[in-house]
């Protein structure tokens, strides 16, 4: 098969504030074949939609290189039309209007247009809405509109961001059958497909090839071959079992039974002090008292995959929470089990004031707090600028911004510091440790 789009060795770095590095991917390496359907999962934030970014050449790797063909990638790759997922119409054009904006490369005549506009708005289901003006259609057809716009130029590969995400479940289901009819029926003239999701079931359901995406900084970790025959019943035990595997690859790859050290960070931190600093997952208090809240109900114990659908959480999100929970030693993680421990038991059964007691002694426990209230038992106050130094120097891929808004939120609520927003200065709370 011929290969339509490649990306060799790819990285993307962001400077930040304060000349901050933060590498969003690195060594990305995959190809779109023609007749391939791609899914690409992870978690929010990990580099996905950058990964589609730099594919249909919107924006530029920092290091590797992307390809059209065989040929290295200029300016904006002309095989790729993409689908938001925030529908991206204009408000003031009608619908028709809106999918002539996908011929402006075609360079067709009147008739031409005309022709290949209708035959969009038919293929998608849009037939007798082309006069509409998008506050007229609902979430699902704004969305049909954002399809016919893109199958309109043409392209060899339809490339997807989230593009079923903002819809209700019963109009996603139909307009992902109806979107796997389009490139098996090959319809819609796109040869491939690729699309970007947090959705497990999103992804075995349509996909040929499976890509699993690590975070901080993003790397393919998984390739996974779905060769059920389509269309796929989401009850079949194949099915299910693919997403099981799946829901295990994610958990254990971001809940490991056995602390996982970073090649990169061992170089880096010589000494058992530094090694031992603890990353802090981006999750507001308020997310951890509802997981614990959630998972008590639960009799303190259930598959990371049903909480995640009992809180109507996406599965990533849910992941990043339990991480939060767990170094707090209120879970453990034992393979896909997330289990209340007593302390954890103790902590949400408690009333506010002592869960405060409890959650600022856990703090406490952890070196990233205790650095900060030692500095401040010394120095009375802490620049936020500073933390954000010692952050950048023990966690050189995160987001040091990120990392200090938690850091905040958990101090306050732990009472263990007080932060001047305005000052940008952390000082000792009255009571502190």
């Amino acid at each position: 098969m011929r290969t339509i789009a490649k990306l060799e060795n790819v990285s993307k770095t962001y400077k930040l504030a304060d000349d901050q590095q933060l590498e969003v991917l690195s060594q990305i390496n995959l190809d779109v074949q023609e007749g391939e359907f791609i899914a690409l999962l992870g978690q929010s934030g990990c580099g996905k939609s950058t990964i589609l970014r730099i594919m249909s050449g919107l924006i530029k790797p920092t290091s590797g290189t992307a390809y059209q063909y065989d040929e290295k990638l200029q300016g904006i790759n002309e095989t790729i039309s993409i689908v938001f997922q925030s529908f991206a119409l204009y408000p003031w054009l009608t619908v028709y209007e809106n999918v002539r904006i996908g011929l402006i490369k075609r360079q067709l005549s009147s008739s031409q247009e005309e022709q290949e506009i209708t035959e969009a708005i038919r293929l998608i289901g849009l037939g007798g809405h082309e006069n509409a003006y998008p506050k007229e259609l609902s979430g699902g057809m704004r969305q049909r509109v954002g399809f016919a716009r893109a199958l309109v130029a043409k392209p060899e590969i339809l490339a997807m961001d989230e593009p079923f995400s903002a819809l209700d479940v019963l109009t996603a289901q139909n307009l992902r059958a109806e979107v796997i009819d389009l490139w098996k029926n090959k319809e819609g003239t796109f040869k491939s497909a690729f699309m970007v999701t947090h959705n497990i079931s999103e992804a075995v359901s349509m996909a040929s090839k499976i890509m699993i995406l690590s975070s901080h900084p993003g790397r393919i970790v998984h390739v996974i071959e779905n060769k059920m025959p389509y269309p796929r019943n989401e009850k079949s035990p194949a099915f299910l079992a693919l997403v099981d595997e799946i829901h295990g690859l994610i958990t254990t790859l971001n809940l490991p039974d056995t602390p996982k050290e970073h090649p990169i960070s061992k170089a880096i931190f010589e000494n058992a002090e530094s090694k031992a600093f603890e990353n802090i997952p981006y999750v507001q208090i308020s997310r951890i008292l509802g997981f614990l809240e959630v998972l008590k109900d639960d009799n303190g114990r259930t598959k990371i995959f049903e909480l995640a659908a009992k809180m109507k959480e996406e599965f990533g999100s849910v992941i990043s929470i339990a991480k939060a929970v767990e170094i707090l030693n209120f879970i453990e993680t034992p393979g896909q089990d997330v289990v209340l421990t007593e302390l954890g038991r103790k902590f949400i059964e408690a009333e506010s004031t002592n869960q405060k007691l409890i959650f600022r002694k856990q703090l406490v426990l952890m070196k990233l707090f205790r650095l900060i209230i030692d500095k401040l038992t010394t120095l009375k106050t802490l620049a936020e600028d500073d933390l954000k130094v010692e952050i950048n120097n023990r966690f050189p891929y995160e987001n040091a911004d990120k990392m200090v808004d938690t850091i905040v939120d958990w101090g306050r609520y732990g009472e263990i510091f007080e932060f001047n927003a305005d000052l940008k200065v952390f000082t000792q709370f009255e009571d502190s440790v």
